[in-house]
């Protein structure tokens, strides 16, 4: 059975995206609205994606009723599952949350804030991982990851993979070293500092124009959400740095 996890928070404000509230000229309560959407887009690629079951797995165990209320909208009932985190660190969180769907065979997990993920990345892992591999990436930024694919039988030691440095490189030398065939995906943004937040906003409004992109894999709720901020991008004085500013 191909089981896909969906690791994620409750979208509740001051709870998640602190570094997004640090970074950009954003509120709060604007971020918490921001990642609502990102997590409906994942959602919804998740839905139309391959898997047989989908797991829910979120945090704090009092946003049940949040996520479920989310879930409905875009899971049938009998193919997903919603199941709390219970660990106290975010790398035990990951291998507990690992432990639970292997259990029905190859697992992939992909986070809540990646809202231009495609369901067609998604079931490529699964496609590499029916195929032979054992650990499958989805390179992120900052050397993070967007999806991690396991084999059954496949136990990292995720502890020293989110221990320090890059984790991307963290757990490729360690699936080196346990002999184990890894496949990497193609890079997809995940949204944490207002950097990430470029990147995406620049990536959505360039699908619009392009004609790969059905309306199935367009994130309607990030850009409506995007939208209702009326924020842009501009570069800073004579660089190429680029930051995320409030539109007149």
């Amino acid at each position: 059975m191909s089981v896909l996890i969906i690791f994620a928070k409750t979208p509740i404000e001051g709870f998640v995206k602190t570094r997004l509230v640090e970074t950009a000229p954003l509120g709060a309560k604007e971020v918490t609205e921001l990642y609502a959407a990102f997590l409906k887009d994942v959602m919804s690629v998740a839905g139309k994606s391959a898997a047989e079951r989908i797991i829910l797995n979120y945090t704090p165990v009092e946003g049940e009723k949040i996520m479920l209320e989310m879930a409905e909208n875009f899971f049938p009932q009998k193919k997903f599952e919603l199941v709390p985190q219970s660990a106290e660190t975010f790398h035990a969180r990951i291998a507990e949350s690992f432990r639970y769907a292997q259990r029905y065979g190859p697992a992939v997990m992909i986070g809540s804030d990646s809202p231009a993920l495609q369901a067609r990345i998604i079931d490529g892992a699964f496609e590499f991982l029916e195929n032979g591999s054992e650990v499958v990436l989805g390179p992120a930024g900052e050397g993070g990851m967007y999806l991690i694919g396991l084999g059954a039988d496949v136990k990292p030691d995720f502890r020293a993979i989110f221990d320090g440095g890059s984790e991307l490189l963290n757990f490729a030398r360690q699936a080196e070293e346990g002999g184990y065939r890894l496949n990497l995906l193609g890079e997809v943004t995940d949204v944490d500092v207002a950097a990430d937040l470029v990147s995406a906003m620049s990536v959505i409004e360039a699908m619009k124009s392009a004609r790969n992109y059905q309306p199935m894999d367009f994130p309607e709720n990030t850009a409506r959400a995007l939208a209702k901020l009326n924020i842009g991008i501009e570069r800073r004085g004579g660089t190429r740095e680029k930051v995320i500013v409030r539109n007149e």
